[in-house]
C-alpha cells in the first residue's frame, strides 16, 4: 500500500511520516510538498491513501484531491482551521477522513484503520461542526449574510427560489415589473450569475432559503 502525506516540511510533518512508518511498516510512506502535487499527477503514481493538509489556498491541492476521488482511492483531509463555512464546503465533497490537528500517533492510526476498513472517521472536535450543520439543515435554519443584497433584494430573491415569474413577484411586492427586473439583474450581478436558474441554485447552496 502506497500512503501519502501532503504537507510542507515541518517538525509535524516528521513526526506524522515517523508514527505512519512505526504503524504501518510493510507500507510506502512518504510526504510531498504543496509544490509537488502536479508531479505527483503528472506522473500517474498509484496513492491508496492520500492524506492531505488543507490549510492552504493552493489550486493544485483541490486538483490533487479530485485526481484522487476519480481513481476512487481513499482521500482524509486535515485542518487545524474549525471554521464552519469552510469545513461544511469539504463535508459535502464526501471524502473518508477528516482529521484536526492535535491528534496523537494512537488517534492517527485508529483513524486510519477506521478509513482502511471502508469507514469515514471525522475527528471529535469537527464531527461538533459536522452536527451544528445538521441541525441547521434539519431545523430549515437559513442564514443570510449582511452587506450582499438589499433588503428588497432578498425578498425577490426568496420568490425567485419559488419560481415565480417577474409580473408575479411584481403582484406579489406591489411594485412594478420594471423595478423587478431592474432588482433581478442586481442580483445576478451581485452574486456573479448569468440567469435565474443559477441565481437560485447560489442561494439554495448557499443556505440563505430552503424549499
Amino acid at each position: 500500500m502506497n500512503i501519502i502525506v501532503v504537507k510542507d516540511r515541518c517538525l509535524l510533518r516528521d513526526g506524522i511520516i515517523n508514527a505512519l512508518m512505526n504503524k504501518y511498516p510493510s507500507h510506502s510512506v512518504k510526504a510531498v510538498s504543496y509544490s509537488e502535487c502536479q508531479t505527483l499527477m503528472q506522473v500517474g503514481e498509484t496513492v491508496d491513501l492520500l492524506i492531505v493538509d488543507i490549510d492552504t489556498d493552493s489550486h493544485s491541492i483541490m486538483e490533487l484531491i479530485d485526481w484522487q476521488k476519480q481513481k476512487e482511492e481513499k482521500v482524509i483531509v486535515w485542518t487545524a482551521d474549525p471554521d464552519i463555512s469552510r469545513l461544511n464546503d469539504w463535508f459535502q465533497k464526501g471524502l473518508d477522513g477528516y482529521f484536526f490537528n492535535g491528534m496523537q500517533p494512537e488517534e492517527l492510526s485508529n483513524g486510519i484503520d477506521c478509513v482502511l476498513e471502508g469507514h469515514v472517521y471525522v475527528h471529535p472536535k469537527l464531527s461538533t461542526v459536522l452536527f451544528q450543520d445538521y441541525l441547521k439543515i434539519s431545523n430549515k435554519v437559513v442564514e443570510q449574510p449582511v452587506g450582499i443584497l438589499t433588503e428588497r433584494e432578498w425578498n425577490v430573491l426568496e420568490l425567485l427560489t419559488k419560481g415565480f415569474s417577474n409580473d408575479k413577484i411584481a403582484k406579489f411586492l406591489f411594485i412594478t415589473e420594471k423595478t423587478v427586473k431592474n432588482h433581478v439583474s442586481s442580483i445576478f450581478r451581485k452574486l456573479n450569475v448569468p440567469d435565474r436558474t443559477n441565481a437560485v441554485l447560489y442561494a439554495l447552496r448557499q443556505r440563505w432559503f430552503y424549499l
